[in-house]
């Protein structure tokens, strides 16, 4: 079959009417806009956490370069049996 010969489908019939016919395109769902403001505030929350993140990355990174980052004894050696017990 070529692309040719397959029916195009009528643009007319694409569009769908709305649910409810006396809705207008202004008109917003009650909740619609408290999920903006949560969304908002996710996306602020994410930001700021990324922020630390690097601020954090950049003062281990310093430590390291220094040689005065140090990992505890208790840290190291849980992270090295839980390695082992993943193999």
């Amino acid at each position: 079959m070529r692309i040719s010969d397959a029916s195009s489908p009528d643009p007319a019939g694409q569009v769908q009417p709305a649910a409810n016919p006396a809705a207008k395109e202004t008109d917003v769902a009650p909740g619609a806009v408290q999920d903006e403001v949560k969304v908002g505030s996710v996306a602020v929350a994410a930001s700021h956490s990324l922020e630390a993140s690097e601020s954090r990355i950049a003062e281990l990174r310093q430590q390291y370069l220094d040689g005065t980052y140090q990992v505890g004894a208790e840290k190291l050696s849980a992270k090295i049996i839980d390695e082992h017990l993943r193999k």
